[in-house]
């Protein structure tokens, strides 16, 4: 990897270990992190960043799923999921990653639980109202196919 690359990595190591450490730890509300997380990651000290690392127990995946960089290994490999909006219907899958990271689209997946983690299968897919219904561990959800396409899911 070329010397940019290394920055690029430790600079997204660094702010997706914030992230997780402000969910985590702080317990601040995951839409809420992102910019806190932009003006802390230029002023805290690699040693620092170290110990919260060892606190959360060395992450793969920072809050919203994207993958947090090792130190040993910047580039990261992580199989790719599929979305939400085109995965097979009435098979088992488990949320991987929320790609659209704005606020009200977090507080969506907030209410219904479709968080990384949670095990999610598509019950119905339709194209002509554009709506996908999901059964989840704790009830039901209902998401517009572009939404869908924002999702990232991994068979579970």
């Amino acid at each position: 990897m070329h010397g940019g690359g290394k920055v690029v990595a430790a600079a997204l190591r660094k702010h997706r270990l914030i992230e997780t450490f402000m969910v985590q730890v702080l317990k601040m509300d995951w839409k809420e992190v992102y910019e806190e997380a932009e003006a802390l990651e230029h002023a805290i000290s690699d040693s620092v960043l170290d110990r919260i690392d060892a606190l959360l127990g060395h992450p793969a995946s920072d809050p919203y799923g994207d993958p947090i960089p090792s130190p040993k290994q910047p580039l990261f490999e992580r199989g790719k999921g599929v979305a939400l909006a085109t995965c097979e219907p009435q098979r088992a899958f488990r949320v991987e990653r929320i790609l659209d990271q704005g606020g009200p689209f977090l507080e969506f997946i907030q209410r219904t639980g479709l968080k990384p983690g949670s095990r999610v299968r598509v019950r119905e897919r339709d194209s002509a109202s554009g709506v996908v219904r999901c059964e989840l561990g704790n009830g039901q959800a209902r998401v517009g196919l572009p939404e869908a396409a924002t999702i990232e899911v991994r068979a579970a």
